[in-house]
């Protein structure tokens, strides 16, 4: 709650004409194994079924408000302006059709006065009809409905509007309610600003430009809003680098072996080797909802610092092992669940420049270091590397390497070496969002698993360093096995935030709420909570 309570404050108190969200309200954390159903197409047209997202939970009233109501107290209290509803169901019931979560709980009982927003195209499922849906869930409490421009045949934002008058006309939705929204909406316009009569005389960035420079994130000035040079400036990297090495979470330390010791003149105190899935990938470093919906592999589609070379730019000795190989290659460009990519939206003369530039980049900046940033292979004795885009969800490249280019790991110096050897392991879940993220297993990339091991049996000492938004399970021959284990969760574009950490130039100071699970019986929050890992 007060992680909520702090972004609320952060978003609405820095100066410029932003309202927060919290979503999604109320349970979509409870919903059970198996319940899932993706449905954005239409009308009760379940396209896939999910284990988890937008399913149903059951739960009595008192367990609703103390496990799933209680977190949105905080920005609630703070004042956030604006909350959007699940996809999921309570009890049987669509969320975005239940006026006594909408209206009766939050707006009633709990005095929310800002604007209630649908999640996107979920009208389409909450009724028999169009119509029927439309009116369900604006009488529900609904002030805002997001709907898709037209990409689902009709059902565009402008039949939703002639739904909605004609429902007014024949009295199936009160004038009082669309009022109501009405209020709401002007009400968080007012609150942001956007009706003062100064705002339309002020020079757009002019105002927001001098809060911005004043933020106390920033050590650096911050350009003008407005101004492309705000987006990804040093002072906007330099505060995203702070934040990853304070979100790093260290869940073993044996020996004390982090941090790992920086050396002199650039040569490494200890041997040093880097490997695993997500060492030198920026595209699973920012996960899910952020390059693309369901994210993608590798390094073309941003700038940043992947780990693997934050490390080495500590350690320019630092040997890295990696690859991500493949039976078939991605010729085309897929999303990280093999999803032919949908070009739609950025089929532009700008965006294909930006494309072509920074594959451009990546080629060069890949033989610049002598290996690339993605492998695909024919099947083989020998991987034929080269850059790719995006790779299908059951790309496993350690795997694909071990199997037909086995990996020798060398045994570790002998003992008479000044430090002992260290190998970093690099590894996590491929990107995902929503329902296609959910799993039965929480695991780690089976071949990373082997990778840690055999290094660990080679005699090195193996920090295993997590790239994940979630808990992946710790099973204890790993454990027994490893010498440190850091969760850097997604550090996005800024790898060096994760080598600060492992390097000692910033400490490791995130801590967690719960115990990490070594088992899937101990996942379950509830279970988390017992104890330690």
């Amino acid at each position: 709650g007060r992680l909520s309570a702090a972004e609320v404050r952060g978003i609405q108190r820095c100066g410029l004409p932003m309202a927060a969200c919290a979503k999604h309200w109320v349970a979509d954390g409870g919903t059970a194994l198996g319940t899932g159903k993706f449905d954005m197409g239409g009308i009760g047209k379940a396209v896939k079924s999910f284990g988890l997202d937008q399913g149903n939970a059951d739960c009595d009233d008192a367990e609703l408000r103390a496990t799933h109501v209680a977190p949105y107290l905080p920005a609630l209290a703070e004042g956030v302006l604006t909350v959007m509803v699940s996809y999921s169901s309570l009890n049987g019931v669509k969320c975005h059709a239940s006026r006594a979560l909408v209206t009766g709980l939050l707006k009633e009982e709990l005095g929310f006065r800002g604007v209630v927003v649908s999640d996107y195209n979920a009208v389409q499922q909450c009724g028999g009809s169009y119509s029927a849906a439309v009116c369900k869930v604006v009488n529900a409490g609904v002030d805002i409905v997001m709907t898709a421009g037209g990409l689902f045949g009709d059902l565009t934002w402008r039949r939703q509007l002639e739904e909605l008058e004609a429902a007014v006309g024949r009295g199936d939705v009160p004038a009082e309610r669309v009022d109501d929204a009405v209020r709401r909406v002007l009400r968080v316009k007012v609150a942001c600003g956007l009706l003062r009569r100064a705002a339309a005389s002020t020079p757009a960035g002019g105002d927001a430009a001098a809060a911005a420079s004043r933020c106390p994130l920033f050590d650096a000035a911050v350009p003008p809003m407005g101004d492309a040079a705000c987006v990804g400036c040093e002072a906007h990297r330099a505060a995203a680098r702070r934040a990853v090495a304070k979100s790093c979470v260290l869940l073993v330390n044996e020996g004390g072996i982090l941090p790992l010791p920086a050396g002199e003149g650039g040569r490494p105190a200890a041997e040093l080797l880097v490997t695993g899935i997500a060492a030198d990938s920026l595209g699973r470093q920012c996960g899910g909802w952020s390059l693309e919906w369901q994210g993608c592999e590798g390094n073309a589609f941003t700038t940043g610092t992947t780990i693997a070379d934050a490390i080495r730019a500590v350690q320019p000795g630092a040997r890295l092992v990696s690859g991500r190989a493949a039976g078939r290659q991605a010729t085309d460009g897929r999303t990280a669940h093999g999803h032919a990519r949908t070009r739609t939206r950025t089929h532009t003369q700008a965006y294909a420049r930006a494309h072509a530039h920074a594959h451009a980049r990546a080629h060069a900046h890949a033989r610049a270091r002598g290996h690339s940033h993605v492998a695909t292979c024919a099947p083989g004795p020998a991987p034929r590397l080269r850059l790719t885009t995006c790779l299908p969800q059951d790309v496993d490249g350690l795997a694909w390497l071990l199997a037909h280019a086995p990996l020798s790991f060398p045994q570790a110096p002998s003992a008479g070496a000044a430090s002992r050897p260290v190998a970093v392991v690099v590894t996590g879940e491929a990107p995902y969002a929503e329902g296609f993220g959910d799993v039965e297993e929480l695991r780690l990339p089976p071949a990373d698993v082997r990778a840690a091991v055999a290094l660990a049996d080679a005699g090195w000492a193996v920090v295993l360093l997590l790239v994940t938004g979630r808990p992946l399970l710790l099973p204890p021959p790993l454990l027994s096995r490893v010498a440190a284990v850091l969760v850097a969760w997604l550090p996005g574009t800024e790898g060096a935030g994760v080598a600060d950490v492992l390097f000692g130039r910033a400490p490791a100071t995130g801590r967690l709420s719960f115990s990490w699970p070594h088992a899937m019986d101990q996942a379950a929050a509830a279970a988390r909570l017992k104890g330690p890992l």
